[in-house]
């Protein structure tokens, strides 16, 4: 996303404490999110795709937010369709790589069952290659904050393999009209992202085939 600069979720909320077990609602993970400014490529595309939508009150998540330098390195020359209104749909299925259903501690999981399943199935692998040092799929995770019984993670990476990644390969010598989504790292106004219409001519390499 265009550095999916603002599809950065910014900064989680401070957890409160409770007597008893809370629930994080919905507008409450999207302000914790939009808080943390090296987060605002990721909330940018939660808005952006919808999938806040997604996220029902008075229930638990685990979300692991790549940083913006993490989105900035899915390349734009390589992947263009990633920054692109046509693919919207696609984008809003790597945003739900990054979300769990439930509170889910890292250091548990490794112990217990090694991975996790996002709100769409889809599987993300757990570890520990160091102690007391965790990834998600391979990528580092960089600290973690609670919310109210749902937990943020912050990711070196984006959730998303090679197949994943080739549906935003245009195809070689493709005429597209297109509109370009602007992902702006400081915010936009009244919470919306800024679009720019476009009409260009698109060459990129072949699609990347699946392994």
């Amino acid at each position: 996303m265009k550095h999916l600069k603002h599809v950065s979720l910014a900064a989680f909320l401070a957890a409160a404490s409770f007597s008893a077990p809370a629930h994080a609602d919905s507008q409450r993970i999207e302000s914790a999110i939009k808080s943390r400014p090296e987060l605002a490529s990721f909330y940018e595309a939660l808005m952006v795709t919808g999938v806040n939508h997604e996220l029902n009150d008075g229930t638990s998540y685990t979300i692991f937010a790549p940083t913006n330098e993490a989105f900035a390195a899915i390349s734009k020359d390589k992947y263009p369709c990633f920054y692109s209104e046509q693919c919207k749909a696609q984008i809003a299925d790597v945003v739900r790589n990054h979300i769990v259903k439930g509170e889910e501690h890292v250091e548990d999981v490794v112990k217990q069952k090694g991975a996790l399943f996002s709100i769409d199935k889809r599987q993300v692998i757990i570890g520990e290659p160091n102690p007391d040092k965790f990834t998600a799929e391979g990528h580092n995770i960089l600290r973690t904050h609670g919310l109210l019984g749902s937990i943020l993670y912050t990711l070196d990476g984006v959730i998303a393999n090679q197949q994943e990644l080739s549906a935003f390969v245009v195809p070689v010598n493709t005429s597209v009209t297109q509109k370009v989504i602007s992902y702006s790292p400081v915010g936009t106004v009244d919470g919306k992202t800024t679009i720019v219409e476009t009409t260009t001519t698109t060459t990129a390499p072949a699609a990347v085939p699946a392994r």
